[in-house]
């Protein structure tokens, strides 16, 4: 139930017995940081360049406290094809978002390309990236939803 943040620590322990036995030791340790994890929400996938999409980092977190507060996010995009970055269907270039969820409306980008989104979670000096790939498709795929069933 006790844990110690990140950074040095010194310790003393002292030992007496009552025959007059006595002894001291003294410890210095590190606790290092676990880091921070980013989390994107879901696998690659489909869309049809009709609808709208979301992608979600919202299960980022500190591994230390096993939160998010204090996380900032930063979403970038590249063409995997080309490797450049993304560009919206009105020609303008995309720009790192700094939100942890991003919306994107119905014809935001052009059919017939695979963009690569990546979210980078960091606090203070501590990163971590994950992506995933969209596929932009000339029609729209139908919302698939799996329900767990319970007997």
């Amino acid at each position: 139930p006790y844990s110690l943040t990140p950074g040095d620590y010194f310790g003393k322990v002292s030992v007496s017995q009552s025959n007059n036995v006595s002894g001291e030791a003294t410890l210095n340790f590190s606790v290092k940081s676990l880091g921070v994890q980013a989390v994107i929400e879901g696998t690659d996938q489909r869309v049809g360049s009709k609808q709208i999409f979301t992608l979600t980092g919202e299960g980022s977190l500190n591994l230390d406290t096993q939160s998010s507060d204090n996380l900032k996010y930063s979403w970038n995009c590249q063409i995997v094809e080309t490797s450049k970055t993304c560009t919206y269907k009105n020609g303008k270039a995309f720009e790192p978002i700094k939100n942890s969820n991003i919306e994107f409306p119905e014809e935001s980008f052009a059919p017939h390309q695979v963009l690569n989104f990546t979210l980078t979670v960091s606090l203070e000096n501590l990163t971590s990236s994950q992506s995933v790939l969209v596929e932009i498709l000339e029609k729209s795929t139908p919302k698939v939803q799996i329900i767990p069933s319970y007997f």
